[in-house]
């Protein structure tokens, strides 16, 4: 029950929409990882439910990394052309996280190099500003390197 629950919230965390960035990660220990990985080949229910969010992360098999040196988000009218395209480079937050939730079910060295090129792509190019508003959409990126660490 406790496995389906963080399988639950996972979910809840994970909900995308149209101007993506989940700023919500949760980071399972490798007690918690275990009871959920026993949940998901016991329980119909959670293997179903964590099989939607392996689905996302295949879907971004063949994404490359669309890193920004600087992002023009704060101020911006959301019709703003710069701002909508610091909102589509910013969805790779979106496709690490779905890398680090499906690689629960079984660790993968696919989602660690996947995880590691998109992070050390926005690391060679963003340069960073100050400016908490646009930059906290990077939180996220901490919690791809503590799963990374967990893969290899």
């Amino acid at each position: 029950m406790v496995a389906y629950r963080l399988l639950t919230l996972l979910l809840l965390v994970l909900q995308f929409d149209s101007i993506a960035q989940t700023t919500n990660t949760v980071i399972l220990d490798s007690t918690e990882i275990d009871r959920l990985r026993q949940q998901i080949t016991t329980h119909g229910e959670v293997q179903q439910l964590h099989d939607s969010v392996a689905n996302l992360a295949e879907l971004y098999r063949t994404a490359a990394p669309r890193p920004l040196s600087v992002l023009h988000y704060e101020g911006l009218l959301e019709t703003n052309p710069d701002r909508i395209d610091t909102q589509k480079s910013l969805a790779d937050i979106d496709k690490l996280i779905s890398y680090i939730y499906a690689s629960y079910r079984q660790g993968s060295q696919y989602y660690a190099s996947q995880i590691k090129r998109f992070v050390l792509a926005w690391s060679d190019t963003y340069q960073p500003t100050g400016n908490t508003i646009n930059e906290n959409k990077f939180c996220p990126l901490f919690f791809e390197l503590l799963s990374v660490s967990r893969l290899l």
